[in-house]
C-alpha cells in the first residue's frame, strides 16, 4: 500500500493533520450543538432516575429544553477550544520533532482514526461517509510518523575505533 507522498514530510504532514483536526473540532460543535442531537439525547436520558426529588414535568417543559441547548453549547465551545489549544501546541512541538510530541500524535491518530471508523459504522449513511477523510488522514499520519533515530553515540564510535 503506498501513501501519498505528502505524508513523507513531516512539516506539511502536521500541517494537514493539524487542518484536519480543527475541521472535525469545529463539525463536532456543530454537531453536538443540534438541537435535534440534544433533544433526542434528552429523550433517552431517565431524569426520574436521576433526580427524584424533581417534578418530571420540568424535565419536559420548553424552558428546560432551552437551558439544556445553551449549556451544551457553552461546554462545546469551552471544551473544544481547550483541545484544539492543546493539539495545537503538540502538533507544533511534533513539528519540531519532540519525542514525547511525536508519540502523542501516533497514538491520537490511532485512537482519532478508530474513534471516527466506530463512529460511521454505528451510524451508517451517506452523508457520514465524510467522516472516512479525516479517518484516513489519521491513519495515514499513524503509518507514517516515526521517532527520529538518533545518532550513534560518541563512545561507541571511539570504543569502535
Amino acid at each position: 500500500m503506498t501513501l501519498p507522498s505528502i505524508f513523507f514530510d513531516h512539516k506539511k504532514r502536521n500541517l494537514i493533520l493539524w487542518l484536519t483536526d480543527m475541521t472535525v473540532a469545529i463539525a463536532s460543535y456543530f454537531y453536538m450543538t443540534n438541537p435535534f442531537y440534544v433533544s433526542q439525547v434528552l429523550e433517552r436520558m431517565d431524569f426520574a432516575a436521576i433526580r427524584p426529588d424533581i417534578d418530571p414535568e420540568v424535565f419536559q417543559s420548553p424552558f428546560f429544553q432551552e437551558f439544556m441547548l445553551q449549556t451544551i453549547s457553552i461546554v462545546a465551545i469551552v471544551t473544544i477550544a481547550l483541545i484544539a489549544l492543546l493539539h495545537t501546541l503538540a502538533f507544533y512541538k511534533c513539528y519540531q520533532r519532540k519525542t514525547a510530541a511525536i508519540a502523542y500524535v501516533k497514538v491520537y491518530s490511532c485512537l482519532a482514526a478508530v474513534s471516527l471508523v466506530m463512529w460511521f459504522l454505528y451510524n451508517i449513511s451517506l452523508l457520514n461517509m465524510l467522516i472516512l477523510i479525516p479517518a484516513a488522514v489519521y491513519t495515514c499520519v499513524f503509518l507514517v510518523e516515526r521517532q527520529p533515530r538518533s545518532p550513534q553515540p560518541v563512545v561507541d564510535n571511539i570504543l569502535k575505533s
